[in-house]
This record gives C-alpha cells, structure tokens and sequence, in this order.
C-alpha cells in the first residue's frame, strides 16, 4: 500500500484487517435532515422572475422562497443564492388555485416532464400531485421552526464547509441540514476530529 508491503488492505484501502461500518445512533435521530427534492426545474426563478410577479401581486411573494443549493453554499463567501422557487407544500390543487400567476407557471414547466414519468408508486404520486415538489422536507420544516439559523452543508464537496443559515429558505437535496443554532455544535461538526471521520467514512468519486 503506497509502494510499501503491509499485513492487510481493507476496503478503505488503509493498513489494516476489515472492521464493521458503523452503524447508526438511535439518538442521532432528527438531528440531521436532507433537503428537498423539487423534481421540476420548473419550479425554479430567477430574481428578476421573482420580482416581476411579486409587483403583479404581492400575495405571490407567500409562497416563493430564495433556493438555496450546494453551489451556493461553497461558491460564495456569503452563501448568497440568485435563485428562487415556487413552493405550493402540501396544498391541494383547488388551494394552488388561488395562486393562478404561479400554478401556471409550474403547469407549463413541470406537469409536462411529471407526465412522462415511469407508472412506478414514485412516478405515479408526482404525476399525481405534478404542482408540489417531488420529496418534500415537513420534518425538517418542523425542526427549524423555532430556531433563527441552522447548520448546512454540502452533500458533495471537496472540503468539508458548515455554514450557519437563516432556516426561511428551502434547501435542495444537494445539502444536508442540521437543525441546530449553537456554536457549540459548529465547533465539533467542522473540527478536525470530525473531517478526519467524515474522511474515513464517506464516499469519494476518486482520490
């Protein structure tokens, strides 16, 4: 291993006998959240987009909020995101009625891509509900509720970077969230302690 000779090589590639994957902590349950899966670029705006049909009404402005993506969160200093997203949550579609200018947009955008889904459970229910998102988060909508900021990072990257975030957002599937406030807990996720781990026990595309 590394041009040296050694007793074993474990699946992790490192000098040692193979050693059981860790399992999971019950306690840990709750503690951490992926985002959402939107499913429907359709969804997606752009400032000026935004802008627009907040001015035509402002009732619009309730349910479009800033997206925030991996990209985001590691490209930008501030983790300053450029795009939104239409969110109808769990409303039925008599509801999503109500916002006409919206669920136009995402009749036009999204439902066409949901029709050609596969006749599987998954791609029945989006074709179904073709004005909500694909996998919603109600979990973690319900965790951040009481807190002014939480934890977030990506999903895939290169280097291990936890930012604080305001929690009136919606998170893509490309974060993970932690719904917690406290410096505490942003000291131990970005120690060296816990790169080392997150080392040692992700997935990497290539070394």
């Amino acid at each position: 291993l590394d041009g040296g000779d050694v007793e074993a090589i474990s699946s992790q590639l490192r000098p040692t006998s193979e050693r059981s994957d860790p399992v999971r902590l019950s306690s840990n349950r709750q503690k951490s959240f992926l985002g959402a899966k939107i499913y429907g670029n359709g969804f997606l705006l752009t400032t000026e987009e935004r802008d627009a049909l907040v001015a035509s009404d402002r009732k619009n402005g309730k349910l479009i909020f800033p997206y925030l993506g991996g990209q985001e969160l590691n490209s930008s200093p501030t983790q300053t995101h450029d795009r939104f997203v239409i969110d109808f949550a769990d409303r039925s579609l008599e509801d999503a009625e109500k916002w006409s200018a919206l669920l136009k947009i995402v009749r036009l955008k999204v439902k066409p891509e949901r029709d050609e889904l596969k006749d599987n459970p998954d791609g029945r229910r989006r074709k179904a509900f073709w004005w909500q998102f694909g996998r919603s988060t109600p979990a973690l909508s319900d965790a951040l509720a009481p807190l002014s900021r939480c934890l977030a990072v990506a999903r895939t990257t290169k280097h291990l970077a936890f930012a604080f975030q305001p929690p009136g957002r919606i998170f893509s599937e490309n974060l993970v969230v932690f719904p917690d406030d406290s410096i505490a807990f942003f000291g131990v996720m970005q120690s060296r302690i816990h790169a080392a781990w997150v080392s040692l026990t992700s997935s990497t595309l290539r070394n």
